[in-house]
């Protein structure tokens, strides 16, 4: 499995990073499903013994926020986006688990480089998606050791995300 490569172990250790400051600014408890099997969603979130919601997690390089965007360092060209491109199917599994547990699905994303969290409320606790997105197959990076693969992505609008320290209750 990709975890298993140096890759895969410094975004493993990132995620880790990532897990602890969810932990403290929002007071609760992270915790992760297994990281060598293809778990539908990264984390369970519990505060007071009870699920409070569960978590997609990523951890993103060479990128970061400015004026509202990101930019992506390409070379000497710099891409800017407004939306986080995340595969599809792993935000509709999440949907779906949420809806089962009642509880919101909630994407994080951790600008490495920058230190910085943004997270999406990115379906309630009734299984819906809590805002309206584009979607469209694209070529992307299979893993993060590389390769590409075609898939159908969401792009998640950054007027949805937040700051860490803007906890969702």
């Amino acid at each position: 499995m990709d975890i298993k490569t140096p890759k895969g172990q410094k975004t493993l250790k990132d995620e880790e990073k990532l897990n602890i400051e969810i932990s403290n600014k929002w007071w609760i408890n992270v915790f992760d499903t297994p990281k060598d099997e293809p778990a539908k969603v990264d984390t369970i979130l519990i505060k007071d013994f009870d699920i409070i919601g569960i978590g997609e997690n990523k951890c993103r390089y060479d990128m970061y926020l400015k004026d509202g965007y990101l930019h992506l360092p390409k070379a000497k060209n710099y891409n800017i986006v407004d939306s986080w491109l995340i595969t599809y199917e792993k935000i509709e599994a999440g949907r779906l688990l949420a809806g089962a547990l009642c509880v919101p699905f909630y994407g994080f994303l951790y600008l490495v480089d920058d230190n910085q969290v943004l997270w999406w409320k990115i379906a309630n606790k009734d299984g819906k998606f809590a805002f309206d997105f584009d979607t469209n197959y694209t070529t992307t990076k299979a893993t993060c050791n590389g390769g590409i693969t075609e898939r159908k992505n969401a792009y998640l609008p950054l007027e949805h995300a937040k700051e860490l320290r803007d906890k969702p209750w």
